[in-house]
């Protein structure tokens, strides 16, 4: 196993709890016997987010360098947790747990509907290296069948058939960032939903968040378009797309800079920095750096809401494709595509 355990504290948290009151509490390996079974699922819940792949299952975060938030994950990964020789520790790790445990709760306060579950946080190691884990999950009746309210203890039998496999993975992050087959992105903290990223769960935190280059990559050039239409006579070209994709991926990863140089020359006298800005923070990426190596492979048109029309990228600067928008004197489209071979087929 390359994850191992050293500390885990766990906490319920939820919209309305009412965290001065008892339904509020934290526990932990201090306080309670965690079963070894149970320490294994979480060391393969670790081991999922640090090797899942660029996907738009993950996002990055970054952190400044004031930030409360990475002066106290910094601090938890140099804290001692020998009970015997250093209690000092542990009080230091349960109280800095349940101080990110009411960060949740604020953030999912003022977000719609989410989830109620349990917080776990986590000292640990990857290949020896130190690392902070967080992960909020949400099993099933879990106030009844998971936790022992009494003891305030996990029970492996329910938690082992109530958790999900590391593959359905819910919510969780790793702090720092650690290097991975096919994941390129940098930044300081790796976050990993099933459902695609929320924002309330890396918000949490305070740091900027960067969704996975596929996703940024299509956000991105979407904001872009947005503003080049503004003018109803205007839209994304084959070229400005074209001229979009070399311009990132011209030093093997996409950052702001590049994005805003591609806008500029994209827009013209259109270009409003500031704007570019709010509408990148409004579609949650505040922090990018993607690897063009996971950029989308196709690009989609659609033509007065029925005509459908999907070209790779790599054939848009060949004779193959040509998409013509309206000009001036027009109001048509003209798409003319050239091949050697075709097939049909009758659809619903």
């Amino acid at each position: 196993m390359t994850a191992e355990i050293n500390a885990l504290s766990f906490s319920p948290v939820g919209r309305d709890l009412d965290r001065e009151s008892d339904e509020f509490w934290q526990s932990s390996t201090r306080d309670v016997q965690v079963d070894d079974r149970i320490i294994n699922i979480f060391e393969r819940y670790i081991s999922t987010i640090i090797t899942k792949p660029d996907t738009n299952q993950v996002s990055v975060g970054r952190f400044d360098d004031e930030d409360q938030s990475k002066q106290y994950l910094n601090e938890m990964l140099t804290l001692e947790l020998a009970m015997d020789e250093n209690p000092g520790g542990y009080d230091r790790f349960e109280e800095l747990s349940k101080t990110f445990a009411s960060k949740l709760i604020n953030q999912m306060k003022i977000t719609t509907s989410p989830n109620d579950g349990i917080f776990f946080v986590i000292q640990g190691t990857w290949y020896g290296e130190p690392l902070i884990s967080m992960m909020k999950l949400e099993p099933q009746d879990y106030e009844r069948s998971v936790i022992d309210e009494d003891a305030r203890e996990l029970r492996y039998e329910e938690l082992d058939d109530a958790l999900p496999d590391p593959d359905d993975f819910q919510k969780g992050c790793v702090f720092p960032l650690f290097e991975a087959d096919k994941f390129n992105k940098t930044g300081h903290i790796k976050f990993l939903e099933d459902d695609g990223p929320t924002k309330y769960f890396p918000r949490f935190l305070g740091c900027d968040v960067g969704q996975g280059s596929r996703k940024q990559f299509k956000n991105t050039l979407g904001v872009i378009g947005d503003m080049k239409e503004t003018d109803p006579a205007e839209s994304l070209t084959t070229d400005d797309i074209q001229h979009f994709y070399d311009k990132v991926s011209e030093d093997g990863v996409m950052t702001e800079t590049q994005v805003k140089e591609a806008a500029s020359e994209i827009l013209d006298h259109r270009y409003d920095e500031d704007e570019l800005e709010r509408r990148l923070y409004e579609e949650g990426e505040e922090h990018i750096s993607s690897d063009p190596e996971f950029a989308p492979s196709k690009v989609e048109w659609t033509i007065d809401d029925e005509i459908k029309l999907r070209v790779p990228v790599h054939l848009l600067d060949s004779d193959q494709v040509q998409i013509n928008e309206p000009d001036h004197n027009q109001d048509e489209w003209k798409a003319v595509i050239k091949g050697l071979d075709v097939e049909k087929d009758f659809k619903e």
